[in-house]
């Protein structure tokens, strides 16, 4: 169902799990997509779920547990909805989203082992695709009436959580990676700064995409 308003066009469906979904498998309790109009702030407290979601473009900020990272496209966002969280599109760059609310008997455990494993909340995935074809497998399934469909949904989630996992951990190493590559580059420049380099020259040294080097240089250093 497509509801527009003044601030966002959403579709969304909105699902009562039964009793046997309920004590036995993960489940769906809404699900959609979202194309902002223009900046607008859509908070929530204590609610009884999990929310996964994935910028499929644009910008904004997601606010939950004292942290606002800044949401791009490709980056996913997987939190516990029993704490306070809140987030806004850009104004420049309004975005597009997928999401699901789910929760179930094993739901808290999965989560707890998560965070256990230090795994951030936000992450950008190597394989973005992997997160928005099972979302979108996910939004068709609840929009039909194929049989069995609370075990197929449960399958889906279960694969969804894999996905953050696997995800989460290897965008954690690349971000790592950069970081100890920046570090050597830095110390680089901080040792030759009297002669003259170029960033080709840096690029081919460092193995490193010029253009990418600019962005993370001064997202790191905060000088270009």
């Amino acid at each position: 169902m497509s509801i527009p308003n003044s601030s966002s066009v959403s579709d969304r469906v909105i699902l009562t799990p039964s009793a046997y979904a309920r004590a036995h498998y993960l489940y769906v309790q809404e699900i959609g997509s979202l194309r902002s109009l223009k900046p607008h702030i859509s908070s929530r407290d204590q609610i009884d779920s999990f929310l996964f979601l994935i910028v499929l473009a644009g910008k904004g900020e997601l606010t939950y547990r004292s942290q606002t990272p800044l949401l791009k496209q490709g980056d996913c966002a997987w939190i516990d909805c029993h704490f306070s969280y809140s987030h806004k599109s850009s104004s420049a760059s309004p975005w597009e989203l997928k999401w699901v609310h789910f929760s179930g008997r094993t739901a808290p455990e999965f989560y707890r082992q998560f965070t256990s494993q230090n795994l951030p909340a936000v992450f950008t995935p190597e394989n973005p695709a992997l997160f928005n074809e099972c979302l979108a497998a996910l939004l068709l399934l609840h929009k039909s009436s194929a049989p069995a469909k609370e075990l197929m949904s449960h399958t889906y989630l279960t694969q969804l959580i894999s996905y953050c996992y696997q995800e989460s951990a290897a965008g954690t190493k690349s971000q790592r990676d950069i970081r100890e590559k920046l570090s050597l580059v830095n110390q680089y420049l901080h040792t030759h700064f009297s002669e003259q380099l170029s960033l080709d020259e840096l690029s081919r040294m460092f193995y490193i995409s010029k253009y990418y080097l600019i962005r993370e240089y001064k997202k790191n250093y905060g000088t270009p």
